[in-house]
Order: C-alpha cells, then structure tokens, then sequence
C-alpha cells in the first residue's frame, strides 16, 4: 500500500499522511477492505494540483483523502470542526472538495454584515491597535460606519475587553 506514512491523532478522528504511487481511489478501496472507511456517499474534485475525494456516511463525514503533488496545506481545526458535524451542509462539502476554509471559521462570527468584518479582526484590533471605542473600531475596520446596527455589539465586546481580572483569594488584613 504506502511507501511512508504517519498517523496523528486529532479530534474526533486521524490523519493519515501518505506517500506512495496507488491513487485515492486504489487507496480509498484498500482502506474500505480493511473497514477503515465506511460510506454511504462519496465524491470527488479534481483540480490543477490534485484530487479530493470525500466519503460520507449518513451526511457525516467518514474519510477525506487529498492527492497532491505540493505539500499539504491543512487546516487542522477547521477539519476537526467539520469531523464533529452530524451532517454536512452542501456549502460545508463545496469547500472541503475545493479546499476553502469556511469565512466564519477563519472570522469568527460576522458583526458587520455591511462590511463583513468578524470577531476575530475586531479583537485584533482591539489588541493590536489599541482600538478603545466603537469610533476607534469604526476608524481602523469600517464596522459601525455604515447602517450601525451592530455598534450594541461591537459595545459589548469592548466591555468584556475592560473586564478586570479580580483575585478571589481572600486578603489579608492586620489589625
């Protein structure tokens, strides 16, 4: 079967990294005799830098197997998200047969729909800029210069950014 080969232990799953001549769908059958893979569905998408075959049993994802002849880039948590779904959404599919992360899961949930700015690049910003005030936000990314319906939620991520952090050792005091 594989020249070379590792298994890593993620959540919910394993990742195997293989290195050897057979195709995924040679791979993908040997890995089925042996009840590795169980599916209901599969599909596949072949593109300039390799193929992608995607396996599902009842909706849930069951094996991904990507042949490339570039190094891999995976998106480790990104995939474990995926791995803890129950079903796949069509667009959930779409993007790991194209290798696209989903926007939310790199930004975080979108605060402002006109400019589709996510709580990721806010609390960058908020971090890295210094940014203190929803003006400051406004200023730096846009959000909350344009209809405003989400400044009541760029207000309270900067106050949970304020939060002081308060021992609940009890002190001691002399008398």
């Amino acid at each position: 079967m594989a020249e070379v080969w590792s298994k890593i232990r993620i959540n919910g799953a394993f990742v195997y990294r293989i290195s050897c001549l057979e195709s995924t769908t040679e791979i993908a059958q040997q890995l089925a005799d042996l009840g590795v893979i169980s599916s209901t569905q599969s599909m596949s998408h072949t593109k300039a830098t390799g193929r992608v075959s995607l396996y599902l049993n009842q909706g849930a994802l069951s094996a991904l197997l990507m042949e490339q002849s570039s190094p891999l880039d995976f998106h480790r948590a990104w995939f474990e998200s995926l791995i803890q779904e129950n079903a796949l959404s069509s667009e959930q599919i779409h993007e790991l047969l194209h290798g696209e992360v989903d926007d939310e899961f790199t930004q975080g949930k979108i605060v402002c729909s006109c400019f589709k700015v996510g709580e990721k690049a806010i609390h960058d910003a908020i971090e890295t800029k210094q940014c203190d005030s929803v003006e400051s936000l406004g200023d730096a990314l846009k959000c909350g210069t344009n209809c405003g319906s989400c400044k009541p939620e760029l207000k309270k991520i900067l106050a949970k950014r304020d939060v002081k952090m308060v021992s609940l050792q009890p002190e001691e005091v002399l008398v």
